[in-house]
């Protein structure tokens, strides 16, 4: 009887004490599109969310919107920033939860039960990630990051799992909330999350991989100025954590992939 009792009651404090989990939302002009990332935290089946959303002082109409789910956003800040991560930085000063996620504007929660899913398959550990869902402006699929990538999910991470290419989705990227910095916004202007992302599996002492979509990502078009500039930025990163030696070679092996993919090789 005694046991019984024990059983449920363990059962019903580790309901009460349920992880809290900070989503933030940086955007700035997203009128279009805002409503969908809104609707895809607000409409989540796990109730233990803080939601944060960092507006850049939108002109388009975004702010109207947001104004819509207040009751659903727990910070709201609209004011002129710095950059994207000048703003994620701002989110996160604002965070408060166990662990955090970024939802940016534009990108989704998969389903309404995303989080609640993350959660039931979770054990406490520090990084918690699985697929992500690329999406075109219709919401049409478009196929998971791995499929379009070639690069499957890892199965175990840590500092060197970016080495030879990203295979994590900045938007399926769940990390505990004390083993994660700030953005180096002032040395990395478009791959501070790869950067971020890096120190925080280097903080890790656990993770777990999750076998489904966490997000969606809206996919777009990108200038060849703006891909030569993160290409820079990103081999000046791959120096800073793997040294010159290693990166040079890693970009060999990743340029050599992907002209055998190009004439049908691998």
């Amino acid at each position: 009887m005694a046991s019984t009792y024990f059983g449920f009651g363990f059962k019903q404090i580790k309901k009460m004490n349920q992880d809290k989990l900070s989503i933030i939302t940086i955007c700035y002009n997203r009128v279009s599109d805002i409503s969908l990332t809104l609707q895809s935290v607000a409409n989540q089946s796990y109730k233990e969310i803080q939601y944060i959303v960092i507006d850049g002082a939108s002109t388009d109409g975004t702010l109207d919107v947001l104004k819509l789910y207040d009751s659903k956003i727990s910070n709201l800040v609209n004011e002129r920033d710095k950059g994207i991560y000048n703003a994620m930085n701002k989110g996160l000063s604002l965070a408060t939860g166990d662990y955090v996620l970024f939802i940016n504007g534009g990108d989704q929660l998969y389903d309404d039960q995303t989080i609640q899913k993350v959660f039931e398959h979770s054990n406490g550990e520090d990084i918690l990630y699985g697929e992500c869902m690329f999406i075109d402006e219709n919401g049409t699929h478009l196929g998971l990051r791995t499929e379009l990538t070639n690069r499957p999910l890892p199965e175990t991470i840590n500092k060197n799992t970016f080495l030879y290419g990203s295979n994590i989705s900045h938007q399926s990227f769940i990390a505990k909330r004390k083993i994660i910095g700030q953005f180096q916004e002032d040395d990395f202007k478009i791959v501070a999350d790869l950067d971020w992302m890096i120190k925080a599996m280097n903080a890790s002492k656990s993770y777990k991989k999750l076998n489904f979509p966490i997000s969606k990502f809206l996919a777009g078009g990108t200038s060849t100025s703006h891909w030569k500039k993160a290409m820079n930025e990103r081999f000046k990163l791959y120096v800073r954590h793997y040294g010159l030696l290693k990166t040079i070679l890693a970009h060999l092996v990743i340029a050599q992939k992907s002209v055998f993919k190009k004439i049908g090789l691998r």
